[in-house]
């Protein structure tokens, strides 16, 4: 809806470590380390690529009755950095990679939460 916020950084999201992945039933939460959020509200793609997959990366898009976010759990972000002037793209340890996909013009589509400070995307 935004596009990525000029006011935030996607290497803030560097060195720190993916704690856990909270599923509801419209929102797939990631948790990582230093009081970081990201939301992805329902009908949003998340993109996971696996380190030597032979497949292209898998789409996936709550609501979610499986999932296979969680292998990047416990993985430090080793890049982060914004494609198409809104898609987030993390690059975790271990070779995981999660692509957070803007595909609305109308609503937002993920939130990013580190302490007090939030932005819409």
């Amino acid at each position: 809806m935004y596009g990525f916020p000029g006011d935030l950084d996607p290497m803030v999201f560097v060195g720190r470590m993916l704690e856990s992945i909270t599923f509801s039933e419209n929102t797939v939460h990631l948790h990582l380390s230093g009081a970081c959020t990201i939301t992805v509200d329902q009908g949003v793609p998340v993109r996971l690529g696996e380190r030597g997959a032979r497949t292209k990366s898998r789409e996936e898009s709550a609501p979610m009755r499986e999932s296979r976010l969680m292998v990047a759990i416990g993985s430090t972000v080793e890049s982060a950095g914004v494609e198409d002037q809104s898609t987030l793209v993390i690059r975790f340890s271990g070779g995981s990679s999660i692509a957070i996909v803007e595909n609305s013009e109308r609503f937002e589509c993920y939130h990013v939460q580190i302490g007090d400070r939030e932005w819409h995307v």
